[in-house]
């Protein structure tokens, strides 16, 4: 629950508990018949300095099959100003996209463990306008299960400092950032 008074966090909440009941009718709708079925959520504060807070829910449903899907919600919202950022919100313009595809594939091609077994390049086209969260001082950019990997590789990210994108951010972004 986002705390506070004030439309914009009862709106916020709303939206949360709206997702989460659509999640779980997906499940029982899915898991419908299903000799075994079982479903998984659990979800974390990255970052919270008193404007901006970021939130990731992730969770997995089983349903049948050879294994369970994953899923992953995120949230970045301006409690101050009251708006939810997407990913476009925080950059000014899509020049950030170049950056960061020439940034992922340095990382991609570092010969780090999380990047082996990639079978597709990272790229900022990919990513939805959630596909991201805040970790402190710190954008994470992630993708899910079969984007670029096998499944078992969950979800792969990319985990970058604020500051390498300050020339990129909105303004509205670095104000709530406290950049």
């Amino acid at each position: 629950q986002f705390g506070g008074a004030g439309d914009f966090c009862r709106v916020q909440n709303e939206r949360w508990e709206q997702c989460a009941q659509e999640t779980l009718d997906e499940f029982l709708r899915r898991g419908e018949g299903a000799d075994e079925a079982k479903l998984e959520l659990d979800s974390r504060v990255t970052a919270n300095n008193g404007a901006l807070v970021s939130v990731v829910a992730e969770g997995e449903a089983y349903t049948g099959g050879a294994h369970g899907e994953k899923f992953r919600i995120c949230r970045t919202v301006d409690l101050a100003a009251g708006r939810e950022f997407s990913l476009d919100d925080i950059f000014a313009d899509a020049g950030w996209r170049d950056f960061a595809d020439a940034r992922m594939k340095e990382l991609a091609e570092s010969g780090a463990e999380e990047y082996a077994d990639l079978w597709e390049r990272p790229s900022a086209e990919q990513l939805g306008a959630d596909c991201f969260y805040i970790k402190g001082n710190k954008i994470v950019f992630w993708f899910p299960p079969y984007a670029l990997s096998y499944y078992r590789k969950g979800f792969v990210e990319f985990e970058f400092a604020l500051k390498d994108f300050v020339g990129y951010l909105s303004d509205d972004f670095k104000i709530a950032a406290k950049i």
